[in-house]
């Protein structure tokens, strides 16, 4: 068995230790890269419809086909007049369904002369960017059963659209991502330690609800807030 010179056993001694030295820093930078907080950051945004539509349906009877349709055009050339007097060109009013029913085909003879037999449902659709003169037509619809109209409309019948959305996004994700910082430095403050950069960033989904706070569709309105919720791991430093 040959023996080992002093130097070799040195240099081997060395080296030993110097790899340890290595391993051993490298697993607490590697411990110290894992260090990170996780928060949530929101950002919202009071904003107004810029689109508004509303869908009118009313019917018309009749015994025979050709008194209901007569009776569904006059009550169709009412609403198209009304919308008219409220600032609505003809190009924002569609014909969106037209649906007739013979009610003698039920099989009750009764229907056979009755001046019901022929039932008539047609639906108006206004779409517009004149958002406040919408509301305001709405809240007038009595005027048309005044006039005539049987209305079949509810208040689901209204609908308000934010259609910006894209232009908002850059300003509200900017807005929450502070948002998340602050709240991770506060944990840094707590915890004696500071914050450094973002290790990882997941932007949530946009959310357009009703601004009065209730828990109804934020169509039903214009008056809406734009939410958005980003989840962001920040290291930590000593």
């Amino acid at each position: 068995m040959t023996e080992r010179s002093p130097i070799a056993a040195v240099i081997l001694a060395a080296g030993l230790g110097l790899s340890g030295w290595f391993i051993g820093h490298g697993l607490l930078a590697a411990r110290s890269g894992d260090r990170f907080v996780t928060v949530r950051g929101l950002a919202e945004k009071d904003i107004t419809a810029n689109v508004g539509g509303w869908t009118i349906r009313h019917m018309a009877v009749g015994p025979t086909l050709a008194a209901a349709q007569s009776s569904i055009a006059r009550d169709t050339d009412t609403i198209r007049a009304f919308l008219a007097e409220q600032g609505f060109p003809a190009a924002a009013i569609t014909i969106a369904d037209v649906r007739v029913e013979d009610r003698a085909a039920w099989g009750d003879q009764r229907f056979g002369q009755s001046d019901t037999r022929f039932n008539i449902n047609q639906t108006l659709e206004v779409r517009t960017d004149k958002v406040e003169a919408l509301r305001k037509a709405i809240a007038a619809k009595t005027e048309l059963v005044r006039r005539g109209v049987v209305l079949q409309t509810g208040d689901n019948d209204a609908r308000f659209t934010y259609t910006a959305l894209n232009a908002e996004k850059p300003a509200m994700i900017g807005a929450a991502t502070r948002n998340a910082r602050a709240a991770a430095e506060q944990f840094a403050t707590d915890s004696k330690s500071r914050i450094g950069g973002i290790r990882r960033a997941t932007q949530g989904y946009f959310e357009i609800l009703p601004r009065s706070g209730d828990y109804g569709s934020a169509e039903r309105a214009p008056e809406q807030r734009l939410r958005v919720v980003t989840t962001v791991d920040f290291y930590i430093q000593d």
